[in-house]
């Protein structure tokens, strides 16, 4: 299983766990976290292996431009998911989060990393692909400081953590180290609500992101890049 889901005292452990791919949101792993149980109280979001997650799948980005389109409007079915789950959500990081997998952060409630050393890259700029949700809601989101040291080179946790992109550093137990809120007001107090009417800003880039990838400079990068990894 590509995320494994288990029963814990706070809600709900999911782990990304396809170590092979470095955990990538491939369909698999976006039809795994479509099945969160948002009546949890927690959602804790994890990984195995070495990678939180090396982003986007770049494989469905080389592929006909209607297959590219429908696997980035999958991802974003993903992130209305999350903004509207009622459960807290927190993303663990037990490694380095790219791409996708950095951006996949912003819409958690807590971010957690296990180590400093620990780094976040949208380093696929490099391979011409746009970060969709940086793009379009990062200065919102994150304000214009951040989305200017994400874009320029990886940070490592310690930095990121100045930039409000981590919150806590080291251990981290949900049952002691976060609000329980009460089930009857816990989607009123929940901070992603608020983008539930924003994230669709991020269709455009989307799909600026779909005419980009179908381009031959990307694709020509893109197929080096998965060639070297081979």
């Amino acid at each position: 299983m590509v995320v494994v889901m288990e029963r814990r005292d706070y809600g709900l452990l999911a782990v990304l766990n396809d170590v092979a791919r470095r955990n990538a949101f491939t369909r698999d792993i976006i039809r795994g976290l479509m099945d969160l149980d948002c009546d949890a109280d927690v959602i804790v979001i994890t990984n195995s292996g070495p990678t939180f997650s090396a982003g986007l799948d770049l494989r469905e980005l080389v592929g006909p431009p209607e297959r590219v389109r429908d696997y980035l409007h999958s991802v974003h079915g993903l992130v209305r998911r999350i903004v509207n789950c009622d459960a807290r959500i927190v993303a663990v990081l037990n490694g380095d989060a790219y791409g996708f997998g950095v951006e996949f952060t912003y819409f958690a409630d807590l971010v957690v990393a296990s180590r400093e050393d620990i780094r976040l890259s949208l380093q696929g700029v490099a391979l011409g692909v746009l970060p969709p949700y940086t793009l379009a809601l990062g200065g919102e989101l994150l304000g214009y400081a951040a989305v200017r040291a994400l874009l320029s080179a990886p940070l490592d946790a310690r930095r990121a953590q100045m930039l409000g992109l981590v919150h806590i550093i080291g251990d981290f137990d949900p049952t002691k180290d976060m609000f329980r809120v009460p089930r009857h007001v816990r989607g009123l107090v929940s901070a992603r609500r608020a983008l539930a009417g924003k994230i669709d800003r991020a269709l455009g880039t989307l799909e600026e992101l779909a005419r980009v990838a179908s381009g031959t400079p990307t694709r020509q990068l893109i197929e080096r890049f998965l060639e070297k990894g081979r």
